[in-house]
């Protein structure tokens, strides 16, 4: 199949530019990407569902779509792990190579997403693992206050 009518914007490019630049698609649907590697691995050796609903109950795993692009930042060589930078999700992701493609995968909106599609450009300084790293270092933990009342008078009880 011939991609590059997909790849709006990169006309003197082919997707082998951006596979060069670190550049994937991920050919599956589900919770298989996660903050740490070695919860990745389990995920990608066998990702029963108890082992998913607890990994994402944990808040360790993202679920990854079909056809989004990520970009590759380093592989470890001991586990064969990837880690990942992900559009719009701040940490950075372990996840097993098999998980994606070196060749453009169409999305559920029958497009091929590229770096300059979602906001990216090939030499993007944000996608820099230190950055994003320290990103995620100074991130606070949400409030838990809760304001407010309840009583039975407000008819929210069952």
């Amino acid at each position: 199949m011939d991609y590059t009518r997909f790849l709006k914007g990169f006309e003197d490019s082919t997707y082998e530019d951006l596979v060069a630049e670190g550049y994937r698609w991920v050919n599956i649907d589900g919770p298989y990407a996660s903050i740490l590697e070695d919860d990745a691995q389990r995920l990608s050796k066998n990702p029963t569902h108890d082992l998913k609903l607890q990994l994402l109950s944990a808040g360790n795993a993202y679920y990854l779509i079909h056809g989004i692009i990520v970009r590759v930042l380093r592989t470890d060589n001991r586990t064969g792990m990837v880690e990942v930078q992900a559009p719009g999700i701040v940490p950075t992701l372990w996840i097993s190579p098999k998980f994606f493609s070196k060749r453009p995968i169409v999305d559920a909106y029958s497009t091929i997403e590229t770096p300059d599609g979602i906001g990216w450009t090939v030499s993007d300084s944000s996608l820099k693992v230190p950055m994003v790293k320290d990103s995620v270092k100074n991130q606070q933990p949400p409030a838990s206050t809760v304001s407010g009342s309840c009583s039975a008078k407000d008819g929210n009880t069952r």
